[in-house]
């Protein structure tokens, strides 16, 4: 009995001496730590891109808001001066029909 167990611990410490030892591989270590900047560095870059592009989006936007909003202002203006022009002539038109109804 005592055969067979040293036997069969001999057969166990063989099959762990074939294997080769573990060693730290650190050409992996480093490959995975430029891996991580390298995708780091990508993700900032499209981060930067994308708010550099949203800027530029509400820039136009608020520059057409701008743009619209002064010619509602011109377009008011001007809408303005029409009505007083019209409440001018309306005014000299009823001044006119009262002189005509006075002189009957």
């Amino acid at each position: 009995m005592l055969f067979h167990e040293t036997k069969r611990f001999d057969l166990i410490l063989e099959k762990e001496e074939k294997k080769p030892p573990k060693k730290c591989n650190g050409y992996k270590i480093l490959s995975i730590i430029f891996l991580i900047i390298i995708i780091g560095g990508i993700f900032t870059f499209i981060f930067y891109i994308l708010t550099n592009q949203i800027k530029n989006c509400r820039d136009k936007i608020n520059e057409k808001f701008d743009n619209d909003e002064k010619q509602f202002k011109n377009i008011f203006v001007k809408l303005k001066e029409i009505e007083n022009k019209i409440s001018g002539d309306i005014t000299s038109l009823n001044n006119k029909i009262n002189e005509i109804q006075n002189q009957n």
